[in-house]
């Protein structure tokens, strides 16, 4: 999460989506007073950080910095939620190899008995199912973001930077050879706002 109040505007963090990465590329364009979670896990920065907390709620971000909220420009990250699940199994994958599916290197056994700690990120972004952000830009097509951070904050980020920094960039399948019938339906009513509201389709790769 970042709230720049040297930029004015409002980074709401959402998981597997590259806003580590993100972050990491706008650090060094914020300001003494901007406010940066970062992540220990992901060897990014942090600056003024007192919540501890990097993916919170626009509730949690409203109820400590409401003045920011009320005048700064917000906006969040979304992702193919299909592509977004397999992402989590490799991350959880790295860091609790411990988990059922993931132990076992099962994918589906993943998805359907770790359903909580799927990326199901819709309520951090709105209230009521209506988005209370200003945008929400999405991984697939991210250059719109940067577009946005260059015209309206003067943050120029080389388009190289932004593909070249992932984070977390693993070689994998595609997302769609992961899935069997039951499990691309867990993902299917699970995300199904983000599905309809971001006109996200099911491919086959």
């Amino acid at each position: 999460m970042i709230i720049s109040n040297k930029h004015k505007f409002i980074f709401l963090k959402n998981r597997k989506v590259a806003g580590s990465t993100f972050e990491k590329l706008i650090f060094p364009h914020l300001g003494d007073d901007d406010v940066c979670t970062g992540s220990p896990t992901d060897n990014t920065p942090s600056l003024n950080d007192v919540t501890g907390a990097g993916h919170m709620t626009s509730s949690q971000i409203q109820s400590i910095y409401p003045d920011q909220w009320r005048e700064y420009y917000k906006f969040a990250i979304e992702r193919n939620p299909w592509d977004k699940c397999v992402s989590a199994f490799k991350w959880h994958s790295v860091i609790k190899p411990h988990l059922p599916g993931v132990r076992e290197n099962d994918f589906n056994l993943y998805l359907k008995t770790q359903i909580d700690l799927l990326p199901t990120d819709w309520n951090r972004y709105t209230e009521n199912d209506l988005i209370v952000t200003d945008t929400v830009f999405t991984v697939e097509n991210i250059s719109k973001l940067y577009d946005v951070m260059s015209s309206k904050f003067n943050i120029d980020i080389p388009e190289e930077m932004y593909y070249n920094t992932r984070l977390k960039k693993t070689k994998r399948k595609h997302y769609s050879q992961y899935y069997d019938g039951e499990s691309k339906e867990i993902v299917d009513q699970l995300f199904k706002h983000e599905i309809r509201t971001f006109g996200y389709e099911y491919e086959q790769g």
